[in-house]
């Protein structure tokens, strides 16, 4: 199986002065994404993980130029009422920084898990079959720029004061639109998919067809099809005259063969 990506944007600031830790993300969620999949939260899976519990660049494990996209590290996660909680503390490195002003200055909220499914189910949800992961088990955790759980509510403080309501109103509508765009999206792919498969068919039919012709087709025509100035009767052409020679419309046929082989 291939590793699953889902995102929330709910983070905390550490109150000013806390030297522990400087954010507190809300790392998943029980909300259906926008891959029309939830994922459970008492499955988590997480021993692995906190052996080495790394805070991300974007899902990287290098920048462009080599270096580590390691921006900090988790000094607990587990799973709370929110749903999977993590304090982290970033790195004193200049990529950590960048990281820790934008998180602080509210320019960043969206952090990102990148986990292995390992049991799931479909379930029916107002009509709609909706995915379940039971069990998975947590890879890493990225910071990322775009989030894409509907419950992608911005909790986010600066310095321990919370950001005034109507920044955070029209965060819904917005991933509600998102959300329809993506799903839109998801059924033209399959649309071109659909056809592509039926030109595949169409052309392995046209190609059959053409091998049937090219099999029936003879080397050569009857003597009688084919003409010679002079002589309108058989019985006037020298033995063998006008044998092997092919008319002009199976000529015409195999050079259109030809050219579609």
């Amino acid at each position: 199986m291939e590793p699953k990506f889902t995102t929330t944007m709910q983070v905390k600031v550490a109150e000013a002065g806390a030297s522990d830790y400087d954010i507190e993300p809300v790392c998943s969620t029980e909300a259906i994404d926008r891959s029309g999949e939830v994922v459970v939260q008492a499955g988590w899976k997480l021993d692995n993980f906190r052996k080495a519990p790394v805070f991300l660049a974007a899902h990287k494990h290098q920048t462009a130029d080599g270096r580590s996209t390691v921006i900090g590290s988790f000094k607990s996660i587990g799973v709370e009422t929110d749903g999977l909680v993590g304090r982290v503390k970033f790195a004193d490195t200049d990529l950590g920084k960048e990281y820790k002003s934008l998180f602080r200055d509210g320019h960043m909220r969206g952090v990102s898990v990148g986990f292995m499914p390992l049991k799931g189910e479909h379930r029916t949800i107002d009509g709609k079959s909706v995915y379940f992961h039971l069990e998975q088990e947590l890879y890493e955790v990225s910071a990322v720029p775009v989030g894409c759980n509907p419950e992608a509510l911005a909790r986010l403080r600066k310095l321990g004061v919370e950001y005034p309501e109507a920044q955070t109103k029209e965060q819904p509508e917005i991933l509600a639109k998102a959300d329809d765009l993506a799903g839109q999206m998801k059924r033209f792919a399959g649309e071109l998919q659909e056809l592509a498969d039926q030109v595949q068919r169409l052309m392995s039919l046209i190609l059959d067809g053409f091998d049937e012709i090219k099999a029936i087709l003879p080397d050569q025509v009857n003597p009688e099809h084919s003409s010679d100035a002079g002589s309108d009767e058989l019985g006037d052409r020298p033995a063998g005259e006008g044998v092997g020679k092919s008319g002009p419309v199976a000529d015409s046929l195999k050079g259109l063969l030809d050219k579609c082989s």
